[in-house]
């Protein structure tokens, strides 16, 4: 995804792509993702340095996708790269993800739903933004 960014005329169409593209990757084989995410909710203390860089990686091509820009990175996600809104609407959009991609394991709800979830969770966050 950082070679070939998603594209969309606004910043709710591009981090919705980016969730759509995320999805299908992770649930191109079924078993891999389910153990990946297992692993992930294991809270082993071995696997979470793997876990930080992955939310790291997910949250720089969130915000490249928010900002409609190609993503550096070899830069760590950092003030100087993002704003504290950017970072926190990456966090809470990899939460929403994460559970339901947890819900699609766990055979609560089909695999389109996921990006769905994504989108709405995000739509409210653009809503939310503008009133403020």
């Amino acid at each position: 995804m950082a070679t070939h960014p998603v594209e969309g005329r606004s910043a709710l169409a591009r981090v919705t792509r980016f969730f759509e593209r995320a999805t299908r990757g992770m649930t191109y084989r079924p078993q891999f993702a389910r153990a990946m995410l297992r692993a992930m909710a294991s809270g082993d203390v071995q696997v979470a340095s793997k876990v930080a860089g992955f939310h790291s990686r997910m949250t720089r091509l969130i915000v490249a996708a928010l900002r409609g820009k190609p993503v550096d990175l070899s830069r760590d996600i950092s003030p100087s790269t993002s704003t504290e809104r950017e970072r926190q609407v990456a966090f809470m959009l990899q939460n929403v993800w994460f559970s339901a991609l947890v819900g699609w394991a766990g055979s609560l709800h089909p695999t389109r739903d996921i990006s769905e979830r994504v989108r709405t969770a995000a739509a409210l966050m653009h809503t939310n933004s503008t009133e403020d």
